[in-house]
């Protein structure tokens, strides 16, 4: 077997993960610009395919 590492991850509980709603007409943002973000990261820091 080998050996692994662990993996911490700390999240702001200050984060807004949901998008404000902005007025305008048309399909609202579910997701606020840091959730974006944050999953992309650890997409890329896991190798994952883009789901």
């Amino acid at each position: 077997m080998r050996k692994r590492g662990s993996l911490l991850i700390w999240l702001d509980k200050e984060v807004t993960w949901l998008a404000p709603h902005d007025g305008s007409p048309g399909r609202p943002a579910v997701f606020s610009d840091a959730a974006v973000q944050f999953c992309l990261t650890i997409k890329v820091l896991f190798k994952l395919p883009f789901r």
